[in-house]
């Protein structure tokens, strides 16, 4: 991840192949003319709304998981997202109830020490008992920033899919419909602001924004916290090693405990960085694709043929397709 210039290329070169290409075409005749004005208008009656939006699910969905669903008349979906909060939610609240009882063992072991070392009065064995309590106290605060963590991360991923379910209700709402002409490189452009999914509300599509802007920010934040606890298991790596230090002589049982949280912790950072970038990169993609797509209809016919060729009337079946935008 230290030169992340190969993405910017990947996303230049989005961008470029999203450029308008402008076909030559021949002129349309009077028929041709009518025909592609119908075809435009039952493209806007196939994906504009059927009835005026209805913003009351909206609101309702801001309130209650999944409640817009249940409103626009999605009982399934919304009983996912009601089942996804309220999991999610329990997981946070099970953490976090993990983190005060490892606190409570890392105050247990810091009151042992102290007792140790008020009692030791210069015996060295006991001294030793004395700081070991410490490095137990230091092994258990990390396990106790492992369960908040983890609780954060919990919570992280309900809200996301809080603002997936949302977006998922304006789009049902029918405050944003798709269809109609897109312009591809502002629909990049837009989808290149992360964690908003401004490209697919762009294009008409707010649920799916969600979902890719809900996870964006959710992975990134999941890095970044890991990224945290490598550099802390790093720090007591490195202090344990330290031959000048008081922490040397208990070397042998403790620092494999600091190199495996260290390894693991790098290994989730960079599994959520590599998720987090496919995901973002994807965001872009789709938004250009779908504003490519938006007015396919306009571009892409079957129609019937009934010209008379050398052989007779023939009942023949035309496939036009028209490039530019």
């Amino acid at each position: 991840m230290k030169n992340p210039l190969w993405l910017l290329y990947c996303i230049i070169a989005l961008f470029a192949a999203a450029l308008p290409v402008k076909a030559q075409t021949e002129p349309e005749s009077e028929i041709e003319a009518q025909a592609n004005s119908e075809a435009k208008t039952q493209t806007a009656l196939d994906f504009g709304p059927s009835r005026p939006a209805n913003y009351a699910g909206l609101g309702l969905s801001l309130v209650l998981p999944g409640g817009g669903q249940f409103y626009y008349g999605t009982p399934v979906k919304g009983g996912m997202f009601l089942a996804f909060e309220v999991t999610a939610g329990s997981i946070g609240a099970y953490w976090w109830a993990e983190r005060s009882r490892r606190k409570d063992e890392v105050e247990r072991f810091k009151d042992e020490g102290r007792l140790a070392r008020l009692a030791a009065n210069g015996d060295s064995a006991a001294l030793y008992q004395a700081n070991l309590n410490d490095v137990w106290a230091e092994r258990h605060a990390f396990e106790a920033r492992i369960a908040k963590y983890t609780a954060y991360h919990a919570v992280v991923w309900m809200l996301g899919g809080h603002f997936f379910g949302v977006m998922d209700a304006v789009g049902a709402s029918g405050l944003v419909t798709s269809g109609g002409e897109r312009c591809p490189v502002k629909a990049g452009w837009l989808a290149a602001v992360p964690g908003l999914g401004l490209g697919q509300l762009y294009n008409g599509y707010p649920g799916k924004g969600g979902l890719l802007g809900g996870a964006q920010i959710s992975l990134a934040f999941c890095a970044y916290n890991q990224n945290r606890l490598m550099n802390d298991a790093s720090k007591e790596y490195n202090r344990m090693r330290d031959s000048t230090g008081n922490r040397y002589e208990y070397r042998a049982e403790h620092l494999s405990f600091w190199k495996g949280r260290y390894d693991n912790a790098f290994s989730m950072r960079n599994t959520y960085l590599w998720i987090g970038l496919f995901t973002y990169i994807y965001t872009i993609f789709d938004a250009i694709v779908d504003a490519n797509l938006s007015d396919y209809a306009d571009k892409i016919r079957i129609e019937p043929d009934l010209t008379i060729g050398a052989a007779g009337a023939q009942n023949r079946t035309a496939f036009r397709v028209s490039f530019g935008i």
